[in-house]
C-alpha cells in the first residue's frame, strides 16, 4: 500500500487478523486526506459500502484521482521506438 505496510500489520497474526476484522484502520500522518479518504472507502468491512463496489467510476471520480484525465489515458496510443516493416512470403520456418 501506500505507506509500505497494510493499515493492521502485527508480528502476531493473530493480532492482525483481530485488527482487519474489528478494528478501522489507521493511516499515517503524512497522508493526505484525499489517501486517507479513498483508503478508508476501499477497506469498508460491508462489501457493498466499498468505494468500487457500484463501477470502476466510483473510484475514477474520487478526489485521489481528480488529477488524472481519464478521457486521455484511455485514448493514449504510444508511439512505437522501432517500426519493423517486413515481408511475408508464405513460408514459416
Amino acid at each position: 500500500m501506500m505507506g509500505f505496510r497494510t493499515p493492521f500489520y502485527d508480528k502476531n497474526r493473530k493480532l492482525m487478523f483481530h485488527g482487519i476484522i474489528n478494528l478501522e484502520p489507521s493511516f499515517p500522518p503524512h497522508f493526505t486526506s484525499a489517501s486517507k479518504s479513498i483508503l478508508s472507502k476501499l477497506l469498508k468491512k460491508e462489501p457493498a459500502q466499498r468505494l468500487g463496489s457500484n463501477g470502476a467510476h466510483e473510484i475514477r471520480d474520487s478526489e485521489f484521482f481528480s488529477v488524472i484525465d481519464f478521457q486521455q489515458l484511455f485514448s493514449y496510443e504510444p508511439e512505437l521506438p522501432i517500426h519493423v516493416h517486413f515481408l511475408f512470403t508464405g513460408r514459416v520456418i
